[in-house]
Parts: structure tokens; C-alpha cells; sequence
């Protein structure tokens, strides 16, 4: 018959498997009751949750905000960031993504009365820089597009923005693009620019700071994306 060995301590044996999982994670025991300290309690979940739902509501609301108009009778209103007119203007490339990208900008140009587009003084700014040949075609095209007005409103919002690191500050003048089309109350941003501005990864965030400080934010998309009704 198999000899049955009995654990001396089972208590100090779980201790020890417990102390064995911890430290996988946490460097000491300390280190682990002072994260059990730092866990939000059971009103401070709910609040979360209740600024969660909030969240998803103003985020369906924007939704039906941004649809809320009829075929053929008002035109959706687009920001046209900087990248879309560099794109648009700049020579063949040899790279197939950004000669594709090209062609994309292209097409919806053709198709641009299909929609309101607007543009800021930021814009503007960053198409005069640079190379002073490509400048003036890029600015050629930009004098062809409704020009709005950065509000005081907008500085605020793009500072928020940076302060909470939903954009990092290295990309403070696609905060101040968010900021200038959110405080207008324009639905559509449209760009190539999806480091920051269309990227998945900071979109919640992003969002989440603008309708804090009580904007809607703009639905950010490339020209390919809006070629493809993707609205």
C-alpha cells in the first residue's frame, strides 16, 4: 500500500505558493499589499463605468449627428489637414503605398464637391513651409478651400490634449487640428497622417479628452476611407 505523507504545514506551504505567484509579478510582499491598496473601490468602479457608458452615448450621438442630414440637400463638412493637400500636390512617388495614397487624394479631389471642405490657419502655416516651389502649389490649392477661424476655445482644447498625453507634445500642431475641427463642430477630419491623428491606439483617448472638456470630436479618416463612404 502507497504510504500517504501528510504536509507538516499546509498553511505554510500555501503561503508559499501564494508568495511564489506574487513575486512573479510584485518584486516584494509590500510591493503587493500596497497595490491592493491602490484598488479602486466599489463606488469609484462604479463611477468609471458610469463615465464608460456616458462615453459610448455622446459617442452614438455623435454618430447620429454626423448622418443627420439628407442625400443632395446638405453637404457634410470635411477639415482638410495638411497632409491631404501635400499628398495631393507633391510629385509621382516611387514607393507603391504613398504613389496609392496619391491616387486616392487624387480621385476624392475630383469628387470634392461632394462635401464642405474648410480648412484652418494651421493648415497654412504648415503648407508654406518647406521646399518654396512645392509651397506655392500646395497654397494654390488652399486658397481654393473655405478658411475658419482658430476660436479661443480651440488653444484651451489643444492644451488639454497635451497636458493629459492623449497627443504626445511633439505632435502639438495635430492638437491644435483636432482642437480648431472640434470646437467648430465639424464631423469629419480628413488626413494621412496616422501617427496621430488616425490611429486606433490614441482614439479613445483622444476622444475622451475632447467631450471632457465638452466637444464633440471630429470622425478622423483618410481620403480612401471617405471615397468608401466609410462615415
Amino acid at each position: 500500500m502507497k504510504k500517504i505523507v501528510y504536509d507538516p504545514d499546509p498553511i505554510i506551504n500555501e503561503i508559499r505558493a501564494v508568495r511564489a505567484k506574487i513575486g512573479r509579478k510584485y518584486p516584494t510582499m509590500e510591493a503587493y499589499f500596497e497595490h491592493l491598496r491602490n484598488l479602486p473601490s466599489a463606488a469609484e468602479l462604479h463611477e468609471q463605468l458610469k463615465a464608460k457608458l456616458a462615453l459610448q452615448e455622446k459617442r452614438r450621438e455623435h454618430a447620429r449627428l454626423s448622418r443627420k442630414q439628407s442625400d443632395g440637400v446638405t453637404k457634410k463638412q470635411v477639415y482638410v489637414e495638411t497632409s491631404v493637400i501635400s499628398y495631393l500636390t507633391s510629385r509621382p512617388a516611387r514607393d507603391v503605398i504613398l504613389l496609392a495614397r496619391q491616387q486616392f487624394t487624387a480621385k476624392w479631389w475630383e469628387q470634392r464637391d461632394e462635401w464642405d471642405l474648410c480648412l484652418s490657419s494651421a493648415v497654412l502655416e504648415e503648407l508654406a513651409d518647406g521646399d518654396p516651389d512645392a509651397a506655392r502649389r500646395r497654397l494654390a490649392i488652399a486658397d481654393t478651400i473655405t478658411k475658419i477661424q482658430k476660436l479661443p476655445s480651440a488653444t484651451m482644447l489643444a492644451d488639454e490634449l497635451i497636458r493629459s498625453n492623449a497627443v504626445p507634445t511633439i505632435a502639438a500642431a495635430d492638437a491644435t487640428h483636432l482642437a480648431i475641427a472640434s470646437t467648430h463642430g465639424i464631423p469629419l477630419l480628413l488626413t494621412w497622417n496616422q501617427r496621430h491623428l488616425d490611429n486606433p491606439s490614441c482614439r479613445q483617448k483622444i476622444s475622451a479628452v475632447i467631450m471632457e472638456m465638452g466637444f464633440l470630436p471630429p470622425f478622423v479618416l483618410t481620403p480612401e476611407r471617405l471615397l468608401e463612404k466609410e462615415i
